[in-house]
């Protein structure tokens, strides 16, 4: 998590105290970084600004083959808006990549009937 070490922490008091999230709802996007910080680790990248829409498009398509469900991507691409929109504010980044990225589409959840 060495990418995210300094701002894991302070991203949640802004979840916390800016955006008034309750505790679950931060711990929810605690863990989606959990994850986030893995695949970089794992991918070496070092610096925020590897982190291009592509980089992120391969992030999604790891989600993919983890076989989550759409459900659970769309809310994976939601926490990296978040994250990413906190980096901007907070002057780590100029610009948010993930505010590129499109989320799965959700039709399938409509029932059969």
């Amino acid at each position: 998590m060495t990418l995210l070490t300094h701002t894991y922490e302070a991203f949640a008091g802004y979840l916390r105290h800016e955006c008034g999230l309750s505790p679950k709802t931060v711990e929810a996007y605690r863990r989606d970084l959990r994850r986030f910080a893995r695949w970089i680790d794992e991918s070496g990248i070092e610096a925020w600004n590897e982190l291009t829409v592509a980089k992120l498009g391969e992030y999604l398509g790891f989600l993919v083959s983890e076989r989550l469900s759409a459900t659970s991507i769309a809310r994976y691409v939601a926490s990296l808006k978040m994250f990413f929109k906190f980096l901007v504010m907070d002057g780590y980044i100029d610009r948010s990549t993930a505010a590129l990225l499109n989320r799965p589409s959700l039709w399938e959840r409509i029932p059969f009937v």
